[in-house]
């Protein structure tokens, strides 16, 4: 029986895409670089802040990466200012929250979104109530795949992992999902595709956010 769901954030929850491309490609341009098209920030997003910095300048020629550290930075300063850029939750997202909080299933989040982030977004789209934890990207704290931030809810929840739902869109949280033990579940209406999902785990994978509830009561 599921007694609690774990989402990613970016591509999952919130369709966060502009927000991270408008970052990314303010710090290419302050460098004299050309911007990369939004989509591929898509590929670039995943495995934190500073990965998707060393994609987007890779992809924009700087293949020595002699611009990485201050780049990071940077990126960092623009992503304060543009966090919340065009960002809505998915259609679908809010009723499917407020379904699986009628059946008494607790709710979290884990990402590698950098944490303050996170908790700001987490709190401006659905408010303090929705989430009993949010954890993002932090200093000491293994990103994802490694499994410690679902292992880390799931202590504060005393459940265990099959008795908990993981929700992403990406290679990565499929990866994490596997690595927790959790029924992992991938999402069509996010960053990556139904092909990626399958080859790194998803047990399922769905295309509206209220197919979870038709595969919870299956």
């Amino acid at each position: 029986m599921i007694k609690g769901a774990i989402f990613d954030l970016d591509g999952t929850l919130l369709d966060t895409l502009e927000s991270i491309a408008k970052s990314g490609n303010e710090m290419l341009c302050s460098f004299g670089l050309a911007p990369a098209p939004v989509k591929q920030y898509g590929v670039f997003a995943g495995n934190g802040a500073d990965v998707l910095v060393e994609r987007a300048l890779c992809y924009s020629t700087d293949n020595k990466l002699s611009l990485l550290e201050d780049a990071k930075r940077r990126y960092r300063e623009f992503f304060r200012e543009f966090c919340s850029y065009r960002v809505k939750p998915y259609e679908g997202i809010v009723p499917l929250l407020e379904k699986l909080k009628e059946k008494n299933i607790r709710l979290a989040v884990c990402t590698n979104k950098p944490h303050e982030n996170a908790v700001r977004l987490i709190q401006e789209y659905f408010g303090d109530n929705v989430f009993t934890a949010v954890l993002g990207q932090r200093e000491g704290f293994p990103k994802k795949p490694d499994p410690k931030g679902i292992f880390t809810i799931l202590s504060q929840w005393d459940i265990s992992p099959d008795e908990c739902v993981y929700l992403g869109d990406s290679d990565v949280d499929m990866k994490t999902g596997k690595n927790a033990g959790c029924l992992t579940v991938g999402v069509l209406w996010g960053f990556r595709d139904k092909e990626e999902l399958q080859a790194n785990g998803a047990d399922h994978v769905i295309a509206h956010p209220m197919d979870l509830i038709s595969l919870l009561k299956g």
